[in-house]
């Protein structure tokens, strides 16, 4: 199984499959940063950059809190986006 990598898109998947792969694999607690910050990829690894000017994020949970709350909130934005662009093309009645 390899480790998930992460580009901003689809943080629950992202995390779910960390969770899951922390699970099959004994990652001792200080290793679990390491291993996912090793895993992003642009545009999460050019924030991730970015918050860690203020100090290394030691704990998983930190950072799992910090990426869901950027990049969940980014998700729903495009999402409704792309539902405000969605363009009638029959009557409902057609439907």
């Amino acid at each position: 199984m390899e480790f998930p990598k992460f580009d901003g898109s689809n943080p629950r998947w992202w995390r779910d499959q960390c969770e899951i792969y922390f699970e099959v694999y004994p990652v001792h607690a200080t290793m679990k940063t390491r291993f996912t910050t090793l895993n992003f990829k642009k545009p999460a690894a050019t924030w991730l950059q970015t918050v860690q000017r203020h100090g290394r994020i030691v704990e998983w949970e930190r950072l799992r809190e910090l990426v869901m709350a950027k990049f969940e909130k980014d998700q729903y934005e495009v999402l409704l986006r792309q539902f405000g662009a969605l363009k009638l093309t029959a009557s409902v009645l057609e439907y």
